[in-house]
């Protein structure tokens, strides 16, 4: 028997391993699933590791509809389709999560009308360097970014047709920009570059997070050799930098 993880328990695992409390998972050749049924006590069993049933329900994937059933603690969803190379990773030999890019079409599926911002709001934070994280100051912690624009963009053609949540999700990937390290980064773009009816100003989509070195004539004044920059719009001279509070250090101000 195998665990496929998938809905709210992929995207709480995917965020736990971005805050270094869950294992990276492997990528994983899988393409359709054959999971079954299981209860509360077998997922313990399967993946002690996760501590998921600390928060149920647990939402696994199984790809029979025989196998959908009613169980305390358990959330089933039927998978019954092959899916798109990379839709899965390994966290072991029982044990497989949905791929960012498939928490990505689940969050589609669950979002319904007037519910595509906080989808855009996700694609940035799976396609950016950083994952929501509870109990910590800022909220969350940085991190490589799990997945990629093209990645994406890929895993979304390949979708076999007329699946549901495919369309929303290629409409909300088409407004979310790429590395984006924090979601104060995330909110300042999409304010900016949103369409007005989407409650933006409409603006040119800037770079997220470009390098940008120091002139040797302000070099004095810091021992940095360069800086990342939040929002730069190339070949405009202007650059938008969110004052968190990491900016209140004297020398950053100079």
């Amino acid at each position: 028997m195998k665990l496929f993880l998938g809905y709210e328990s992929a995207l709480e695992f995917w965020r736990a391993a971005g805050c270094g409390l869950a294992p990276i998972p492997e990528p994983s050749s899988i393409r359709s699933i054959d999971g079954k049924a299981v209860r509360c006590k077998q997922v313990v069993a399967l993946a002690p590791q996760l501590k998921l049933v600390d928060r149920p329900p647990i939402h696994a994937l199984v790809s029979r509809r025989k196998d959908l059933h009613k169980a305390k603690g358990i959330k089933l969803h039927l998978c019954g389709q092959d899916l798109p190379a990379g839709a899965f990773s390994r966290i072991s030999d029982d044990v497989l999560v949905a791929s960012p890019a498939l928490c990505l079409l689940h969050a589609a599926q669950r979002a319904g009308a007037g519910r595509l911002l906080p989808l855009i709001e996700l694609c940035m934070e799976l396609l950016g360097g950083y994952s929501l994280c509870t109990g910590t100051r800022r909220g969350f912690r940085q991190h490589e970014p799990f997945l990629c624009r093209d990645d994406l963009q890929t895993f979304i053609e390949s979708l076999p047709p007329n699946t549901r949540g495919s369309r929303l999700l290629a409409e909300a990937a088409g407004y979310a920009l790429p590395q984006s390290w924090s979601p104060r980064e995330t909110a300042s773009s999409l304010m900016l570059t949103l369409p007005e009816e989407l409650g933006g100003f409409a603006f040119p989509h800037p770079k997220l997070n470009a390098p940008a070195e120091i002139a040797d004539e302000y070099r004095p004044f810091t021992d940095a050799h360069g800086f990342f920059l939040d929002l730069s719009w190339p070949g405009t001279n202007v650059v938008l930098e969110y004052d968190g509070d990491d900016h209140l250090d004297p020398e950053r101000i100079s």
